[in-house]
């Protein structure tokens, strides 16, 4: 596997030590950041790694020998927000089709909390840069809704006024970890969200997304 990397701006960075022994330490530049990392613990084919960056962001990862990738992994800032979550859902071979790799970067993310008004919010799309568009938008949604009589609603609508994502919750639904796509339109994005029912509440998060896709 000496030839397994992982990329930060065209470059193969040493996320990976092989060949793994506990104790060792190395550097490497990921997410912005510049790490120091060590190998806590290596038991029944999966390695244990924590690192810590020049500006006090943790990374903590597991790299699993009979997947050859990694399992987990866990980025948080120096101020406690997890930056960065991944889990491997599965692993398959002999795969043939079409592969996308989505490169993103975060618009808005806010929490919405039970209110007895209509909440009303924005946020703005103005592309990855001024001379190139967003491929597509990523949404992600975290949704509880009260069961004691709960209910919720959410829209949001482009400056042309179209509506790409609708969403209506009853008493006691849940919505965890859910996420899609909708069109990139530039400029001003607007959101209604409706909740009742102490305790209800919808975390929203969008995300601008540059789309590359490969036949394998």
């Amino acid at each position: 596997m000496d030839g397994l990397s992982v990329y930060e701006n065209g470059e193969p960075q040493a996320v990976f030590d092989f060949p793994w022994a506990v104790g060792n330490t190395w550097q490497f530049r990921l997410l912005g950041q510049d790490w120091t990392a060590s190998t806590d613990n290596i038991y029944d084919g999966e390695v244990t790694v924590s690192a810590t960056s020049s500006e006090d962001h943790t990374l903590g990862y597991v790299f699993s020998g009979r997947e050859g990738f990694i399992k987990s992994l866990l980025w948080t800032d120096n101020e406690g927000v997890d930056r960065l979550e991944m889990n491997l859902n599965q692993k398959k071979t002999e795969y043939t089709g079409d592969v996308f790799f989505y490169r993103a970067g975060d618009i808005h993310d806010n929490l919405y909390l039970e209110n007895d008004q209509e909440i009303y919010d924005t946020f703005l799309d103005e592309g990855y840069s001024p001379n190139e568009a967003w491929d597509t938008l990523v949404w992600y949604l975290d949704v509880d809704i009260s069961q004691q009589g709960g209910s919720g609603s959410l829209s949001i609508k482009d400056h042309q006024g179209a509506s790409p994502l609708t969403r209506a919750w009853g008493a006691g639904a849940t919505e965890k970890g859910s996420f899609g796509t909708i069109p990139s339109t530039s400029g001003d994005h607007s959101i209604t969200v409706t909740l009742r029912g102490e305790g209800s509440s919808v975390h929203l998060k969008v995300a601008g997304a540059l789309v590359r896709s490969w036949t394998l």
